[in-house]
C-alpha cells in the first residue's frame, strides 16, 4: 500500500498470486476490472459459503438443475473471493473455492493442463448471468459485453436489402493475412459476392439476383473483446500451431468504418439504408439484439492478455488499464506472483504484444531465426462513452455474514502482525536469553521447573514465529539456537520434555524442522539442534513418557508408539523415531509430503550423531 496504489490494484494484485492456473488467473484479474459487476448481485445479497469445499454441487435429476445449481455454486464463490479482495487487509487471497468449482464440460478444471483463457472467460461470465437470472437478479455481463452483428444481404440488380441480427461476445479477426487490427477489421466486414450459382434469391423479387453477403457490426457493445487468431492448424501437418506473425493494434480504436451504418454511408448508400427499413428489409434475428445504434463508435484500449509459447503448452498473463479520477492512466502488469506498474509507450506495445516482426533467417549467416513466442491473443476495449472513473464508484454493501467473516479475518490479520515486529524480537530475545544457565552454572532441582517453563516459551515462541519470519530470524536465529542448546545441556527435564514434545507433534514439529522450513540456515540449525539433543541425552537415565503426551499422542503407527512406550531412555526414543521418519522416507517422498530434502536431512543427522564418539556409534548401530 505504500506505493500508492488503489483498493482496486491492490485487490487486483491478490487474485494475481495464486499461480497455479494462469488462465483463471487473468480471467479473475480481468473479470474484476469490469465497474458493472459491482452493484450486482456478485457483492449484493446472495449467500455464499465461506470456503471452497462445502460449496460442492450435489446430485440433482435434471442437466438444467444441475447447471443451475453450478452456477449459483459459481457465483456464490466469485462473491465471497471479490469481497475478500476488495475488503481484506492480507497481502494476498487464494481463491481455493472457485478452483474447487470452476467446470469444463461438465468436470471440475484440471490445474496442470492449459485451458484457453476466452472459453474460460465465457464459461464464467455464462454462467455468472445465469446464476444472478436464477436468483431474480438481472443479468450482469450480457447487456455489457454482448453487441450484436447486422448479416446482410444486399442485392445488386434490385434494391431490396435484407438484413439479420446475431448475438455476439468476443470478434476473433485473421492475424496471417494482415498486420494490423484496423485492416483486418475491414476484411471481416468486406463481404463475398454471390453470383452465377451462387446467386442470392430475392424473396421480394421472387428470383436469383447478384448479391453481397457480409457480416458487419449493427449494435456496440460497452466492452468489446477481440481475439486475435494465433492458433490456427496445419492440414499437410495434421497439427495445430501458433501463428507468430507482427499484428499491431491502436490504443485509441474508431469502430465507426465497420458499422452497417459507416457502411452504408461509405458507399454513398443512405438513401437506400433509409428505405431498407421497409418492406424490403427481413430483420427477425435475435431478439435479445433490441437496443440504440446512436451510442459512441470510439473506443479506448483497456487490456490485453498475453500467451507466451507454442500451440500445446505456454503461458498466459495480462495487462490491464486504471483510470484515475483525473483522466490519467496507470498500466499494470499481472504475471502470477508478480505484479508491477509498468510503462506502455509505443515502443513497449511494439516488444510485448505485436510479435515477431524481423526477417525469418539471419542476413548474415543464414540461420533460420528463433521467433518471438510471446503476443497479444485478447484485446479488450471499453467505448468512451462508459469510461468508468474509479473514484465515483460508492462502496457496495457487503452481505451480513460475509462482513462478519471479513472483519473477523481482518482481526486475525492485525493480531498476527503485531507479533512480527523488531521490538517484539529483540523483547523477547532479550528476556529469555538473560534466564538461560551460564556455561559452567551448576543447576538445582529447584532451578529444573524455572528451566522448563523458560524453554517453554522459547521453544513456542520460536518454532511458531520466529521460524515463520526470515528477516528477523535472520538476525536472532544464531542466539536463540544457543540459548536453547544451553537448557538442553544443563537441564535433563528440559531434556525429557522437549524429547517427549517432538513426539507429540511428530507431524507438525519433526517435519517442519526438517523439511518444511524454507530456510537452509533455519534447517542447518535445527538439525544440530537435533543433534545435541540426542548427544546429551545419552546420560540421561530411565524417564517415562509424560501423560499428557500419551493421550495427545501424534499419528504415529500403533506398533511404533507401544515400543516407544517400553523404552524408558528418551535417547532411544528420538533415535527411533528418526529411523522410522528414515524408513518411510520414501513412500512419504512419493505421497508429496515432503521433498526429497528430507531424507538427507536424516541421514546428515545420523552421520553428525555417529561422530560424536564410539557410544554414540554403537547406540545408533542398536
Amino acid at each position: 500500500r505504500n506505493t500508492g496504489w488503489s483498493d482496486r490494484d491492490i485487490a487486483l494484485a491478490r487474485a494475481e498470486r495464486d499461480a497455479s492456473f494462469c488462465s483463471q488467473s487473468v480471467m479473475v484479474a480481468k473479470v474484476d476490472q469490469a465497474e458493472f459487476l459491482q452493484p450486482t448481485g456478485l457483492i449484493g445479497p446472495v449467500q455464499p459459503s465461506e470456503n471452497g469445499g462445502a460449496d460442492s454441487i450435489a446430485t440433482t435429476p435434471s442437466r438444467a438443475e444441475s447447471n443451475r445449481a453450478y452456477s449459483i455454486s459459481l457465483l456464490r464463490q466469485l462473491q465471497h473471493t471479490f469481497s475478500f479482495l476488495g475488503g481484506s487487509t492480507m497481502a494476498d487471497h487464494a481463491p481455493l473455492g472457485i478452483w474447487n468449482t470452476l467446470q469444463e464440460n461438465g468436470q471440475l478444471v484440471k490445474l496442470q493442463e492449459q485451458y484457453d483463457v476466452l472459453e474460460c472467460m465465457n464459461g464464467v461470465v455464462d454462467s455468472v448471468d445465469q446464476g444472478l437470472e436464477s436468483l431474480g437478479y438481472d443479468k450482469a455481463v450480457e447487456d455489457v459485453m454482448k453487441g450484436c452483428f447486422a448479416d446482410q444481404k444486399n442485392c445488386k440488380g434490385c434494391p431490396h436489402r435484407y438484413s439479420r441480427k446475431e448475438a455476439f461476445s468476443s470478434v476473433a479477426v485473421d492475424v496471417s493475412s494482415t498486420n494490423n487490427l484496423t485492416s483486418s477489421l475491414a476484411d471481416y466486414v468486406k463481404g463475398d459476392l454471390l453470383e452465377g450459382d451462387n446467386s442470392y434469391h430475392c424473396d421480394k423479387c421472387n428470383k436469383k439476383v447478384e448479391a453481397v453477403k457480409r457480416l458487419c457490426f449493427d449494435q456496440l457493445p460497452e466492452i468489446m473483446t477481440i481475439q486475435l487468431k494465433r492458433f490456427q492448424f496445419d492440414y499437410d501437418r495434421n497439427c495445430p500451431y501458433k501463428c507468430h506473425n507482427f499484428f499491431a493494434f491502436p490504443r485509441d480504436l474508431d469502430m465507426a468504418p465497420f458499422t452497417a451504418r459507416g457502411l452504408a454511408e461509405a458507399e454513398a448508400e443512405a438513401e437506400a439504408d433509409s428505405q431498407s427499413t421497409g418492406e424490403g428489409e427481413d430483420d427477425d434475428g435475435d431478439t435479445s439484439c433490441a437496443g440504440r445504434n446512436d451510442l459512441s463508435t470510439r473506443y479506448s484500449l483497456c487490456g490485453v492478455i498475453v500467451h507466451v509459447g507454442q500451440a500445446f503448452t505456454g503461458h498466459y498473463y495480462v495487462y490491464i488499464k486504471q483510470r484515475a479520477a483525473d483522466g490519467s492512466d496507470r498500466w499494470f502488469k499481472f504475471d502470477d506472483n508478480c505484479v508491477e506498474e509498468v510503462s506502455m509507450t509505443d515502443e513497449d506495445m511494439r516488444e510485448e504484444f505485436f510479435g515477431w516482426s524481423g526477417p525469418d533467417y539471419h542476413p548474415a549467416t543464414g540461420m533460420k531465426r528463433r521467433q518471438k513466442q510471446k503476443s497479444a491473443y485478447l484485446l479488450f476495449y471499453e467505448r468512451q462513452d462508459t469510461l468508468p472513473v474509479t473514484s465515483s464508484q460508492p462502496a457496495p454493501t457487503l452481505p451480513v455474514h460475509i462482513s462478519q467473516s471479513l472483519r473477523s479475518s481482518n482481526q486475525l490479520v492485525a493480531y498476527q502482525r503485531s507479533f512480527y515486529c523488531p521490538e517484539y524480537f529483540k523483547f523477547m530475545s532479550s528476556l529469555l536469553g538473560s534466564a538461560c544457565p551460564k556455561p559452567h552454572d551448576v543447576v538445582t532441582e529447584a532451578q529444573e521447573e524455572y528451566l522448563l517453563e523458560v524453554l517453554k516459551l522459547m521453544t513456542k515462541f520460536w518454532f511458531s514465529l520466529g521460524m515463520r519470519c526470515p528477516v528477523l530470524s535472520a538476525k536472532y536465529a544464531e542466539t536463540w539456537y544457543a540459548d536453547m542448546t544451553k537448557l538442553l545441556t544443563h537441564s535433563a527435564r528440559c531434556r525429557q520434555w522437549f524429547s517427549s514434545e517432538i513426539l507429540l507433534n511428530l507431524v507438525d514439529v519433526l517435519k517442519f524442522i526438517f523439511a518444511d522450513c524454507p530456510y537452509n540456515d533455519l534447517r542447518l540449525y535445527n538439525s544440530v539442534l537435533m543433534i545435541n539433543l540426542c548427544h546429551f541425552s545419552m546420560a540421561d537415565g530411565p524417564s517415562p513418557i509424560p501423560l499428557d503426551a500419551r493421550e495427545n499422542r501424534s499419528s504415529l503407527p500403533q506398533g511404533l508408539w507401544n515400543a516407544l512406550v517400553s523404552i524408558e531412555r528418551p535417547v532411544v526414543r528420538l533415535i527411533r523415531v528418526m529411523c522410522h521418519m528414515a524408513d518411510c522416507c520414501h513412500s512419504v517422498i512419493k505421497a508429496g509430503h515432503v521433498p526429497e530434502s528430507f531424507s538427507l536431512q536424516v541421514l546428515h543427522f545420523f552421520t553428525t550423531f555417529a561422530a560424536f564418539g564410539a557410544e554414540n556409534l554403537q547406540q545408533l548401530v542398536q
